[in-house]
């Protein structure tokens, strides 16, 4: 009974470790995601795949360890070692269908990642495209404030013109009938 124990605990122990792995490595891509997100699904396909595979071999590796041992056990103990391992061996099944579904949660967020900095990048072109046209207006709203300006001058010259021939025309008209 002690050998079941210590066994599931082995087992325990394995999972654990490649549960902490697994998160220790998500947190560390989203944080070489900030920088780069080129080959980020096949890191952590094969991230993943590595953290499978070492948690399979650690627990065959187990199981064989158990294997010789059972053959030592008697009868009786040996069917309720059989019933642990059965369990044991569901418990893996159940960890790989999470390990799966976990895969695919990281490609959906891959994909949704992939997709914002699509977004993105057409967001920044589009910006860019506003700023050069922008700054295009400001140039022709310059050239126009100085064309008003010229014409407002040339307006002020031609009133004054006009003010001083209406003067010479009231100083000559009086006279020129006068004679």
């Amino acid at each position: 009974m002690s050998d079941l124990k210590s066994f599931k605990a082995e087992v325990t122990r394995i999972v654990g470790s490649l549960a902490r792995a697994l998160l220790s490595e998500i947190c560390s891509a989203r944080e070489r995601d900030s920088g780069s997100k080129h080959n980020e699904e096949e890191e952590l396909s094969a991230l993943l795949d590595a953290l499978c595979e070492d948690a399979v071999d650690n627990i065959l590796k187990t199981l064989h360890l158990r294997d010789q041992s059972l053959r030592e056990i008697t009868a009786g103990e040996r069917d309720q070692y059989e019933k642990a391992v059965l369990s044991l061996q569901q418990r893996t099944d159940q960890l790989e269908t999470k390990l799966k579904a976990v895969r695919l949660v990281l490609q959906e967020k891959v994909s949704e990642l992939k997709e914002q900095l699509s977004k993105s990048s057409q967001l920044s072109a589009v910006l860019k495209d506003l700023y050069v046209e922008n700054s295009q207006l400001m140039k022709a709203l310059q050239v126009t404030e100085q064309r008003q300006k010229h014409a407002e001058k040339k307006n002020f010259q031609l009133e004054d013109k006009v003010s001083a021939l209406t003067k010479l025309l009231r100083d000559i008209v009086p006279a020129a009938l006068a004679t």
